[in-house]
Formats: structure tokens, sequence, C-alpha cells
């Protein structure tokens, strides 16, 4: 028997899960981005994560945040919100293998006026179920809803 998944609206008590979900789908980026505040206070990078997550508002809220379960436990979550204001992309300008911010690689990577896929993940017992392609949908969904006609998202090649 095929297992049976919900898709429910994230709450704050998933912020943690959707901290880990994030890891997963930055390939780790996502932990290397808190690990500096994490050292400053002493704990683990992915209490940062939590802490970002458990914000009502903003980009990174788990409010923008749609949980997928299986038996009453987190499977994967997806993380969308618009992208209105995103800088358009400057071929000139393209980071290079030389930048020293790490992050240099992703800036300007987001399509201006578009329903960004901020993360979308799923622990491995429960990828290869379709549920990947249903979140594709909802965020399709999203975007007509919020006024835009166009989905980015950035993609790792492991992924």
């Amino acid at each position: 028997m095929a297992p049976e998944y919900k898709i429910r609206p994230a709450s704050i008590d998933d912020a943690r899960e959707i901290a880990k979900l994030i890891a997963i789908s930055s390939d780790g980026v996502a932990t290397i981005e808190w690990h500096e505040q994490a050292v400053k206070e002493a704990c683990d990078p992915l209490d940062i994560g939590e802490r970002t997550y458990q914000n009502p508002q903003g980009d990174y809220s788990y409010s923008n945040a749609t949980m997928v379960e299986n038996n009453n436990q987190v499977a994967g979550m997806l993380l969308t919100f618009g992208m209105p204001d995103a800088k358009p992309r400057n071929p000139e300008k393209r980071p290079t293998a030389n930048d020293e911010n790490v992050f240099a690689p992703y800036i300007y990577l987001e399509e201006p006026n578009s329903w960004y896929i901020c993360g979308v993940a799923f622990y491995p017992q429960h990828r290869g179920h379709g549920l990947g392609t249903r979140l594709m949908d909802l965020a399709t969904e999203q975007a007509r809803e919020s006024g835009f006609n166009g989905l980015s998202l950035v993609a790792f090649e492991q992924n």
C-alpha cells in the first residue's frame, strides 16, 4: 500500500524541520550562512535556522512554508515567496570562482518578478512518490494567486 501524505500550511512549531529541510535543499549552503552567528552564540547552526523560520513575517518565515506529512511525521516541505524586486541579471557582473564571498555564485540568480521556490526538499525515505510534482503544482497555483506569471528556483547539479 502506498503511503498517505498530507499537505498543510506550516506553523511556528515546524521551524526546526523547515531549517533541516532548507539545509538539505541548499546542499548545506544555508548551514554555512547560519554558522557565523552560531559561533557567536555558541549554538548549533540549526538553532539559528530554526529561529529564522520562527519569524511570522518576512521571506524566510514559516508562514511561507508548506509541509508534507506522513503518519504525523514531517516528510518534506516547500518554501516560496514573491520576488518583485529581484535584481535583473547582469552578465558582465557574473560571479567567478575567484570571488571571496561564498554566496557570490548565488547573487542575481532569482528571476525578477517571479514566484521564488526558495526550497523544496524531502527526507530520503519520502522521495519518489510524486510529492515534488505536487509541490511544484502548488507553487504554480501560489504564483498565480499572488499575481506572478512565472516561477524561479536555484537548483544544484546533484539534485
